[in-house]
């Protein structure tokens, strides 16, 4: 329930995404006639006087349903946070490359 997105809401951060409870989701979606491959991932921004920051979970893809049996059976995935001294921020889309790259090199360990 925590990563369920709510119906007509919008995140400020990543247009592709709607909130849930506390984070960004961002569904996974294949658009062939524009060739856009958006990956699963949630995501929880912050800010405050000096300071930006953000937590990103990349969870793994499988063939299996997100929601279906999570509590058997957690997530895995990449998370990345990100703090920085700066104020205003966006440092989403900065932690999502980072995730990715990860992502990419764990896929060829395997």
């Amino acid at each position: 329930m925590v990563w369920r997105q709510v119906p007509n809401t919008e995140m400020s951060w990543d247009k592709d995404g709607k909130y849930a409870m506390g984070w960004g989701v961002v569904e996974r979606k294949l658009d062939f006639g524009q060739c856009k491959h958006q990956r699963h991932y949630v995501s929880h921004t912050g800010g405050a006087v000096g300071a930006s920051s953000v937590l990103l979970i990349l969870p793994e893809e499988d063939d299996h349903s997100r929601f279906s049996n999570l509590e058997e059976r957690p997530p895995k995935g990449v998370v990345v946070t990100i703090v920085a001294n700066m104020q205003g921020t966006g440092l989403n889309s900065t932690a999502l490359k980072i995730a990715l790259e990860f992502e990419k090199d764990k896929m060829k360990c395997s």
